[in-house]
């Protein structure tokens, strides 16, 4: 598959399969590494760097991995095309704003990719549906042993691998998951949830509109606010008060002192005792405020088929509102597979990639309601 074929198809980790799919949107996992006889890329030459990416291509190459991916440079990418991987997390937030020779590698699938020339050399991340933390790490730790017996990792044998991140030192696995949590947020329960997941070293915080002032060129920030660039890498995020559509990102914060397998083991546990919660409090919801879910799902049902035009943020509230339904069986169409692949396509650059024009504001808030009530209306 070409770049072309990666941009028309959606990533499959949005089907909705899987444990705790449905609260947990997607999750992932990402490690950091670095080549020991080269300067991390923020103090490599340009030269420096294209050799450490010629070197990863010539790797990929002998290892048989464009049998079943492809390899692409960012240089060789136009702005659209960039912001539509950065808005499926293909690219990373870090990657997306980096300098020089840099770029990254994509399965056909969509589930792995290698940033290369990022804050760190190497970026290996993996993508599955649901909760499904303990299967991302296998599919990560496999592709890191291959790596791993062919490059020279900068490593030291008290601190463990080494990154440009102090607070990544040690295994340098950065794990986690986007979780819809509408019950727990009507119940202002969040901010002791985001306290709780601290003590037990992770991080939960809200979703934002277009990451930071770091945007690159080829990205303006009317643009940016047509996407959530909550970068899984570096933890661009916001307060779980100020988050969109009820979503939250749940990552871990500890690296160093525990293996990989207990920090998944943690962060898994946390993600799945808020899930519970979740389910108990919809349950609850459910039972005893029953008239105001369906009178909040039937609003979302009314706007989905009537708006000519809808924001971006707007959105994402109507997607979640429309997801509690269709996951309290209230609502029997549209499926949260659906709803996951609206929550990618009705970004900014997937809505200009779709209808072959220039997005300002309005013809993006345009031909997202025209998506929205396609979508929707066809099920």
């Amino acid at each position: 598959m070409t770049l072309t074929g990666i941009l028309d198809t959606l990533p499959p980790w949005l089907e909705n399969e899987g444990p705790g799919a449905g609260i947990g949107v997607f999750c992932y996992g990402g490690l950091s590494r670095n080549f020991a006889d080269f300067a991390f890329p923020a103090q490599c030459t340009q030269e420096e760097k294209a050799e450490v990416e010629q070197r990863v291509v010539q790797v990929l190459d002998r290892l048989g991995m464009f049998s079943h991916g492809f390899y692409v440079s960012l240089s060789d990418l136009s702005p659209l095309e960039l912001r539509v991987l950065a808005e499926r997390r293909l690219v990373p937030y870090e990657l997306l704003c980096a300098t020089g020779p840099r770029g990254v590698y994509i399965t056909e699938d969509q589930r792995l990719t290698i940033s290369v020339n990022g804050e760190d050399h190497l970026l290996i991340q993996a993508f599955e549906t649901g909760l499904q933390l303990k299967e991302a790490w296998a599919h990560l730790n496999l592709l890191d042993d291959t790596l791993s017996n062919v490059f020279d990792y900068a490593f030291n044998e008290r601190l463990g691998f080494l990154t440009t991140q102090l607070a990544q030192t040690g295994t340098a696995l950065r794990a986690g998951a986007v979780l819809h949590l509408p019950a727990l947020t009507w119940a202002g329960r969040m901010e002791a949830l985001a306290e709780d997941s601290r003590k037990q070293g992770g991080a939960l915080v809200g979703i934002v509109l277009g990451g930071d002032s770091r945007l690159p060129d080829g990205i303006d920030k009317e643009a940016g606010e047509q996407s959530w660039y909550n970068d899984l890498s570096t933890l661009v995020g916001g307060a779980v008060a100020d988050t969109l559509g009820d979503l939250y990102h749940l990552r871990n914060t500890v690296t160093l002192g525990v293996s990989e397998d207990e920090l998944i083991f943690h962060l898994n546990h946390t993600a799945s005792t808020i899930v519970a919660e979740e389910e108990q409090e919809r349950q609850r919801m459910w039972n005893e405020e029953r008239k105001i879910v369906e009178d909040r799902v039937g609003r979302a049902q009314g706007l989905t088929a009537n708006a000519q035009l809808l924001d971006f943020e707007e959105g994402l509230s109507l997607l979640s509102s429309l997801r509690l339904g269709v996951e309290s069986d209230f609502l029997h169409t549209p499926s949260v597979a659906q709803l996951n692949r609206l929550l990618i396509a009705g970004q900014g650059a997937h809505l200009q990639q779709r209808y072959g024009q220039e997005e300002n504001a309005l013809a993006a808030e345009t031909h997202r309601a025209q998506l929205f009530q396609q979508t929707i209306g066809t099920v």
